[in-house]
């Protein structure tokens, strides 16, 4: 279903504390957003049917061919990723998004570019201020304008998460197999019960999943912590699109749907989903490519806001070699300026 209207932000600045608080629902969202949306797609395209189990093939119909193996040569698609957590924001704050990240599905595979939430960027009509902001003043559309600005890339459409969707759709795939490197004791959220990890390879139910990926007390905290929610992301969506899985596709459908909203249509999400099935190679897996708007922490007056907030200032040199690497090969215009 597609959000719309406009919600008027407030404007507060953020304790430090409350900052490091929010950081580690990227990675959870990140996780849910990638798999909500493409999983979905696929399990919606493998229940429509296809040529090898006798029923139609809805794709040939959708873009007039018969095998969705003809989607490695099409242009490459974007989709842009938003983790919206409304309930662990404060009731009088207007919605913002916590998670950006954009998703490129080309012939090779696919690419991801995770955006900070506190990137500062020029929102169309409102003046520089960190990213996030565009969806509180203008929703998606206003953020789908603000990423296209920032990145030089058109992209139209979008994905809403909410990131407690993320434990049952683990649930879902049966739980993730990961490599716990250390002893790791956090709770799943706050007010849960405390969720002790020993260190070894194991498979990790909901609940477990959420305490691994909020975890941050090793050597390297928030770099460490970065690390090992994008390396759950490569497995949640490796597993879950494995043989050994594909039963369970329907299940993480309806698990992953049902915390997604999307301006995507049925067919465009069934179109989807056949593009994915014909990237996965033959041991199942799907090759993923993922990077970071590089930068730096910097303190800057917001005109938006009226007041000095802590924005992550991109590094535009580096910014066109990430984007090279990931959502845009160097054959495609370059980005535009991001101020």
């Amino acid at each position: 279903m597609q959000r719309s209207g406009t919600e008027e932000a407030r404007s507060s600045g953020e304790k430090p504390e409350e900052r490091r608080g929010r950081w580690w629902r990227w990675g959870l969202l990140s996780a849910l957003g990638v798999l909500a949306v493409i999983a979905g797609a696929l399990a919606g395209f493998m229940a429509a049917g296809s040529p090898n189990t006798g029923g139609t093939n809805p794709i040939a119909e959708i873009v007039g061919g018969d095998s969705p193996g003809m989607f490695i040569s099409r242009e490459p698609q974007y989709l842009l990723f938003l983790g919206a957590d409304d309930e662990m924001n404060e009731p009088e704050e207007a919605s913002r998004s916590d998670t950006i990240i954009l998703i490129r599905i080309a012939g090779e595979g696919i690419s991801m570019l995770s955006i900070p939430r506190d990137t500062r960027v020029h929102i169309p009509g409102y003046g520089y201020d960190k990213i996030n902001h565009a969806f509180a003043y203008g929703g998606p559309e206003l953020m789908l304008r603000t990423v296209s600005g920032f990145t030089g890339i058109e992209v139209e459409d979008y994905a809403i998460a909410n990131f407690e969707g993320l434990r049952e759709v683990v649930e879902a795939m049966g739980g993730v197999r990961v490599n716990v490197p250390v002893e790791v004791e956090k709770r799943a959220y706050p007010g849960g019960p405390m969720i002790r990890l020993e260190p070894g390879i194991q498979t990790l139910n909901g609940e477990q999943a959420l305490a691994y990926l909020r975890w941050r007390a090793d050597s390297q905290g928030d770099i460490g912590r970065v690390k090992r929610q994008q390396d759950f992301v490569f497995r949640v969506f490796n597993q879950a699109f494995s043989r050994e899985n594909i039963d369970r596709l329907p299940e993480v459908e309806e698990a992953a749907l049902s915390n997604v909203e999307t301006n995507m249509t049925r067919n465009e999400l069934i179109a989807l989903g056949a593009r994915v099935k014909a990237l996965r190679e033959e041991d199942g897996r799907i090759k993923i490519e993922a990077g970071t708007v590089p930068g730096h922490e910097q303190t800057l007056y917001s005109e938006p806001a009226g007041m000095y907030l802590s924005f992550w200032v991109p590094d535009m040199v580096e910014f066109q070699q990430v984007l090279s690497e990931t959502v845009k090969p160097p054959e495609e215009p370059e980005a535009a300026s991001g101020g």
